[in-house]
């Protein structure tokens, strides 16, 4: 974006070392991160990063829970 890295950390009201972090791909606080992207106008990004999940099929049971079922008895 032609924005040096202290004018960027000066912006967002991070560190310069947080600055080159992210820029190397190094672990960052999510809160840092957000920031930065908020700054960048970059924060609809995000979602790139986190993938939205799916619950597959099983997982969808597992969470509706075991139905009662009446047992016949013999008679």
């Amino acid at each position: 974006m032609g924005m040096k890295q202290a004018e960027l950390a000066r912006q967002s009201g991070v560190g310069l070392t947080t600055i080159g972090k992210i820029e190397k791909g190094q672990s960052v606080s999510l809160a840092l991160l957000i920031t930065v992207l908020r700054t960048l106008g970059l924060l609809e990004n995000l979602d790139l990063i986190v993938p939205e999940t799916k619950i597959s099929p099983i997982q969808m049971l597992q969470l509706q829970g075991k139905k009662v079922q009446r047992v016949r008895t013999s008679e």
